[in-house]
């Protein structure tokens, strides 16, 4: 197969594009080009490839991954790896096929493909995110080494009412669910929800600073500026839904949702920590967003990689995501891969081991047109 690079999603296509992205949002021309006008320090490349028939497949690399570690250990990671990955998801890896084009066709392409922006990039691996624990073994068979990546969350619906949603929780999460609810009552907690408002950025912007800040960034480092939700509301339209969370009648939490036919993930949230502490109001503004998607008819939520135990406690499931990596020449490979160990736990990974998982095909990783 022939492949180009390119650096820029303004430069590309769009309907040939979103043909192999489908309905999967964030490959799809609108998303990419939010990120660009919108994220910063994206530094994204896209590889495209060709057979006799037309595009045969589509990648999304950035040499400005994240890698879920602190201080120098993320800025080593993020010097020497490029990242193919859907930028800003934890299910997908960035790959697309064609109905007819099956991955192990792509593959030799698409390790020459990387092998060449590593070399253009100066990165010394690249690595395949998000990998599903089911397709880690295939990966493995093919050269490539395997390192956890945090996990994401996702809770499945697929329930009539709330009610009945409510019954399937544990006694325990049913009956702390019910207290924190009778707490944010008497605190005074209401929601609302919908679509973004005009000029209503910069209200929003610093309650998503708030959040971002426990995660070590300052404003200079926040990976979005104010424009953010008027961005997202030109690019994706009535896909975006804000779940906003008052007490007193004052804004003191968002939800940033984006509903994808009968999906909701949740990549983005923003709280004022001083009031959302003792009104509970994270726990409520997840109990908002469950009670509406089943409303809605949503049957899935994903609900991104950070507090577990409170989404636990709300039915979601944990599930494990882990990076593929691979250095060239193949004897550049091997050397990683015998001191991989060691690199692991100079870098912090949370599994020092390399679970060897059994093969079940690759439709959890790489997308496929319909």
């Amino acid at each position: 197969m022939r492949y180009r690079f390119v650096y820029s999603i303004e430069a590309i296509e769009q309907d040939p594009w979103n043909a192999l992205a489908g309905d999967t949002l964030s490959m799809t021309h609108g998303w990419l080009r939010l990120l660009e006008r919108a994220f910063r320090n994206q530094q994204p490349c896209y590889i495209i490839f060709e057979d006799a028939a037309g595009w045969a497949a589509i990648v999304t690399a950035s040499t400005y991954g994240h890698f879920g570690r602190k201080g120098w250990r993320e800025k080593l990671l993020r010097r020497a790896t490029l990242v193919v990955t859907a930028p800003y998801s934890s299910l997908h890896s960035g790959i697309a096929l064609r109905s007819d084009v099956t991955i192990d066709q792509l593959l030799p392409d698409l390790q020459r493909a990387l092998a060449s922006l590593c070399w253009r990039k100066q990165r010394l691996i690249y690595a395949l995110s998000s990998i599903d624990s089911a397709d880690v073994a295939f990966w493995q068979r093919h050269g490539f080494s395997a390192s956890r990546q945090p996990d994401y969350s996702m809770l499945d619906l697929g329930c009539a009412t709330y009610e009945d949603y409510l019954q399937r929780l544990p006694g325990k999460d049913r009956a702390e669910l019910r207290r924190i609810r009778r707490r944010g009552a008497e605190s005074g907690v209401t929601f609302e929800i919908g679509p973004p408002r005009p000029g209503e950025g910069p209200e929003i912007y610093p309650l998503l600073c708030q959040v971002h800040a426990r995660y070590g960034h300052t404003l200079e480092t926040m990976p979005f500026g104010p424009t953010l939700l008027e961005t997202m509301s030109r690019e994706l339209g009535d896909a975006v839904i804000l779940i906003r969370g008052y007490v007193n009648g004052v804004l003191e939490g968002v939800s940033i949702c984006i509903r994808e036919g009968d999906s909701l993930s949740w990549p983005i949230a923003g709280l004022n920590y001083a009031v959302s502490r003792p009104t509970y109001l994270y726990f409520l503004l997840i109990d908002e967003m469950v009670r509406w998607s089943i409303g809605q008819g949503i049957r899935r939520i994903t609900g991104g990689l950070s507090n577990e135990r409170e989404k636990r406690g709300h039915g979601f499931h944990i599930h494990e995501r882990w990076f593929c990596v691979r250095m060239h020449p193949s004897p550049a490979n091997t050397l990683l891969v015998r001191a991989l160990p060691v690199l692991r736990r100079l870098i912090g990974d949370p599994d020092e081991e390399t679970h060897p998982v059994p093969a079940a095909g690759i439709e959890s990783t790489v997308i496929r047109s319909k």
